[in-house]
């Protein structure tokens, strides 16, 4: 069930771009939360 980048550049491109997207952001959240979880 593998898509075709040929056929759908689609189907490779928006799983690739939202995970690009939301990796920085999980990272971001975690370091930033990390020091207030920590003086509280």
């Amino acid at each position: 069930m593998i898509p075709d980048p040929a056929r759908s550049p689609g189907a490779f491109v928006a799983p690739l771009v939202s995970a690009l997207l939301t990796l920085p952001a999980v990272a971001f959240s975690f370091v930033g939360l990390s020091p207030m979880t920590c003086d509280s």
